[in-house]
C-alpha cells in the first residue's frame, strides 16, 4: 500500500502534506466554484473537501504527485501511455492525435491544424528517439 496522501475531487495532483503551500494555492485558484452560471457576487466560495487516500489510489485516479511536498521515493505516477500523444494519419501525413497548431491566416481568420508527428510532447515523454544535432 502506498503512502497516505491528500487531494480534492477536482485536483490534478496529490499532496503528502495537507498544509502544502502549493495545495492551498491551487485550491485558491481552481476550487472556488459557488455554482453560479454568471459573474459571482456571493464572495463566499465553496472549497472542495480534502480526501485522504493512498498514493496508489491517487495515481490510479490519474493524479500526479506534487513536486513541492511529495518526497521522490513516495511518488506514484499514473499508468498513462503517452497522455494521448500517438501518431495518426491525417491527410496522408503522420500527425499527433492530441496536439494542434494554431494561427491566423493572411485574412485575419484563425486556423487549427493537427501537429505533425513527432510533436514536442512525444519527444519530451520519450515516445520517440531524440534527434542529435551534428
Amino acid at each position: 500500500m502506498g503512502a497516505i496522501v491528500f487531494a480534492t475531487a477536482g485536483s490534478r495532483k496529490y499532496h503528502f502534506d495537507k498544509n502544502c503551500s502549493a495545495f492551498h494555492a491551487a485550491q485558491g485558484l481552481n476550487d472556488m466554484d459557488c455554482g453560479c452560471d454568471t459573474y459571482c457576487t456571493h464572495r463566499m466560495p465553496r472549497l472542495h473537501r480534502q480526501q485522504q487516500m493512498s498514493s496508489q489510489k491517487a495515481a490510479m485516479d490519474g493524479k500526479l504527485p506534487c513536486l513541492t511536498c511529495v518526497p521522490p521515493h513516495l511518488r506514484q505516477m499514473p499508468d498513462v501511455d503517452g497522455f494521448g500523444h500517438q501518431p495518426v494519419e491525417v491527410w496522408g501525413e503522420p500527425c499527433c492525435a492530441r496536439c494542434r497548431d494554431r494561427g491566423i491566416d493572411e485574412y485575419g481568420d484563425p486556423w487549427i491544424h493537427p501537429t505533425l508527428w513527432p510533436c514536442t510532447s512525444a519527444i519530451v515523454l520519450g515516445l520517440v528517439a531524440r534527434e542529435v544535432a551534428a
